[in-house]
């Protein structure tokens, strides 16, 4: 039998062809891939946007005693506060929306820009009042109508300010009345404490019971699930810990798929899952998510 040297044109053009689909399939995929990470990139501006505002404002309330007395606008864009040291500070919200309206093949394409700022001002000196923190937001919202009216899609990009909502906080007086100060130790919490009423002695505090917010309280949830904080060695924890498998939305990453994993290696050493599955989240046709505070979402 004779060897054939070679190949033949049907050959070549065969492997033209599926080499140009192997590199078409791995160009779709890094178009992908890239529209996935700016997806994330983004989201995580976002959660840096908010955490350092957070941050800024909690650490001058914090400084200053904590609030005495809040209250907010029925808008949601104006916040008075007074702080526990009488100090006073304003917080602001200020949203401009530009609508266009244009035709889009055979129906209609509606654009919505909005331009939010926020400012953190501090108004104890009414005469001359300080910025303490300022930061705008931008984001648009595209909606497609098909010719009857009925909305076909919805995309946007980029952020903004939501509104705030408070009708009315007020704290009660250290004199007789219940008042909170925020220590590490009893003797700094005491100390702290006379500053507001010296005749104030050590029986006179007691110690929160519930001293855990939703978000640092859920870090545990992984591991407080099977009693693995007050029994970490019991048969649960040590059988179901860690897991495989985690399904949440990607709008709590940081707030606390994050903050379980650090959880899971400080208290078990191990991370608590191995894979994150996300879910797709249902908002409204501005896309926005839905929620209460925005009045957005189904009454039950």
């Amino acid at each position: 039998m004779k060897r054939r040297n070679g190949f033949t044109l049907v050959e070549v053009i065969v492997s033209i062809v599926l080499v140009s689909i192997i590199l078409v399939s791995m160009l779709t995929t890094l178009v992908k891939l890239k529209e996935l990470y700016n997806e994330i990139h983004e989201n995580s501006d976002a959660l840096v946007y908010s955490s350092s505002i957070a941050r800024i404002i909690n650490n001058d309330i914090m400084n200053n005693n904590g609030i005495r007395y809040a209250t907010c606008n029925s808008e949601g864009n104006l916040c008075e506060i007074i702080l526990g040291n009488d100090n006073r500070r304003r917080i602001e919200i200020d949203t401009k929306t530009d609508v266009v309206t244009e035709p889009d093949g055979r129906g209609t394409l509606r654009s919505l820009n909005s331009v939010s700022t926020l400012r953190y001002i501090d108004t104890t000196d009414t005469s001359d009042e300080n910025m303490i923190y300022l930061r705008t937001l931008e984001a648009n919202i595209f909606t497609s109508y098909d010719a009857n009216g009925v909305m076909k899609y919805t995309t946007s990009d980029g952020f903004n300010f939501n509104r705030m909502v408070l009708d009315q906080y007020e704290k009660d007086t250290i004199d007789g009345k219940k008042d909170v100060v925020v220590a590490e130790t009893a003797e700094e919490a005491l100390k702290l404490a006379q500053q507001k009423n010296a005749n104030l002695k050590a029986e006179d505090l007691t110690q929160d019971e519930d001293a855990l917010d939703t978000w640092f309280s859920s870090w545990l949830w992984p591991i407080s699930l099977f009693d693995g904080i007050n029994n970490p060695d019991n048969e649960e924890i040590n059988y179901y810990y860690p897991t495989a498998d985690l399904v949440t939305g990607p709008d709590i990453i940081f707030f606390w798929v994050a903050r379980m994993i650090m959880a899971g290696y400080e208290y078990r050493g191990k991370m608590p899952f191995k894979h994150v599955y996300f879910t797709g989240i249902v908002r409204d046709k501005l896309g926005r998510k839905m929620s209460k505070s925005l009045g957005n979402s189904p009454d039950p």
